[in-house]
């Protein structure tokens, strides 16, 4: 849980005196051209606002997300291991059939000492299914992981497609669970974006924690997986995620396939 440091109020009040008197100091014209130019630069913002507001996601692309992101944690009741953490559904077409993969970050299932399961809510209702974790990334330097959902057949969950990944400047929504905690964040504007990763704002506030997020997934404008989120750094002023294409060699590499 990140902190920001309060200012001191005593300099506060020392800084809005220094800034009074040096108002009164100057002439009458040297007040308008200041003014004027505080007017410009509140309109400017208010533009740049409703260019933000446009271009950025305003509400989720689903109705029921619980019903395509689970809670991963430990099977069963015993939570031998305390912790919990993300994961997703996507949907493979491999020679014209649909196989449905769970994802979640590597290091999460390299922190689980004992079977673990996705939690899925449907209509409220937890839906519990074991998972495996059927091929990692770590000999590709990857820090994903695809898992086996045993999902039931009854239960109306939504895997998501692959889409690309994402440019600079484009806004990114994303879905995952921090401390057992549902967390959604609509504006993840892409800050920077190589072949390993993807940069965004910290979407967190400082009294919530995003612990448990990694694993979660960051999507398009059209609704399809475009990264994975894998972490931020201490300082908690950026989040890093796992670019979407990454994933594609691991599909390949799970079935021995060239990638």
């Amino acid at each position: 849980c990140c902190t920001v440091p309060a200012t001191p109020l005593r300099a506060q009040t020392h800084r809005q005196a220094a800034f009074n008197q040096l108002i009164h100091r100057l002439t009458v014209n040297e007040q308008k051209t200041i003014r004027t130019l505080r007017n410009r630069l509140k309109r400017a913002l208010t533009q740049a606002q409703k260019q933000t507001n446009s271009t950025a996601p305003k509400t989720s692309f689903f109705a029921a997300p619980r019903q395509t992101v689970f809670l991963l944690q430990d099977a069963g009741s015993s939570h031998r291991t305390p912790f919990f953490a993300s994961g997703f559904l996507i949907r493979e077409v491999f020679k014209g059939k649909n196989y449905v993969w769970g994802v979640t970050a590597k290091h999460i299932t390299d922190l689980f000492d004992a079977s673990f399961e996705a939690v899925f809510y449907v209509n409220g209702q937890a839906v519990r299914c074991p998972v495996q974790a059927v091929f990692a990334g770590a000999q590709h330097g990857i820090d994903l992981t695809l898992l086996k959902v045993d999902t039931p057949a009854h239960a109306p969950l939504e895997p998501l497609a692959l889409g690309q990944n994402p440019q600079e400047g484009e806004f990114l929504q994303s879905y995952g669970y921090t401390r057992g905690l549902f967390y959604y964040s609509g504006q993840r504007e892409v800050l920077a974006v190589s072949p390993q990763q993807i940069i965004t704002p910290y979407a967190f506030a400082a009294h919530h924690p995003a612990a448990g997020y990694c694993g979660s997934p960051l999507l398009n404008a059209k609704g399809e997986v475009a990264g994975i989120h894998n972490g931020s750094p201490k300082n908690k002023t950026q989040s890093v995620a796992v670019p979407v294409a990454q994933l594609r060699p691991l599909l390949a590499a799970s079935r021995g396939l060239p990638q």
